[in-house]
């Protein structure tokens, strides 16, 4: 069962990666792609405003038939001298990606954050394991602790098993040394 829970919290750390990774990568990407797609329309109405004046006016009522918004972006182009900015083209798919890459790392921080957790509660149940056991040790009833595969705890129990078993060792031979003692001062009594 530990195995599982060992599984599922490495997965969620994973996930959680692979999240706000893509999410960071998509937002990079998403603004690179506008940058580009925003340079190659500059190019394009300066080549057509170059070959035909005439049509200056044409381009730029066109630009204005599909500007959506202003955002502000410094870059050395034409269509900048007419007031346009990348944003007035991508506006709505930088909102969307933007919107995606956020719920991305939201999504990857409560998978983190799960999986921090899980690891914490497992780790505390351990710990709460091996002081019931130390605390049986101390009362008298102390039994054999239960093997458990590999962990970060398992040189301390095996260090605590290893002290236990001195502890009985070095009390039966107390033991014997009293009643050993007791039996020679009998016998000279």
């Amino acid at each position: 069962m530990r195995g599982r829970k060992d599984g599922i919290a490495l997965m969620c750390l994973v996930l959680a990666f692979g999240l706000f990774t893509a999410s960071v990568t998509a937002v990079i990407l998403k603004n690179s792609y506008s940058r580009g797609s925003f340079q190659v329309l500059g190019a394009v109405c300066e080549e057509i405003i170059e070959r035909e004046p005439e049509t200056e006016q044409a381009v730029v009522s066109v630009l204005k038939a599909y500007s959506l918004g202003h955002t502000v972006f410094l870059e050395d182009s034409r269509i900048l001298a007419y007031g346009y900015e990348p944003a007035d083209f991508f506006q709505t798919d930088m909102i969307y990606t933007e919107v995606l890459a956020v719920c991305g790392v939201l999504a990857g921080g409560i998978l983190f954050l799960a999986a921090v957790f899980l690891r914490d509660k497992r780790e505390k149940a351990r710990i709460q394991e091996l002081t019931d056991y130390v605390e049986q040790v101390n009362r008298g009833r102390g039994g054999i602790l239960p093997q458990r595969r590999e962990d970060a705890f398992s040189k301390l129990q095996d260090a605590i098993c290893k002290t236990v078993t001195e502890l009985h060792q070095t009390r039966d031979a107390a033991v014997k040394t009293r009643d050993y003692f007791a039996e020679n001062l009998g016998n000279i009594a």
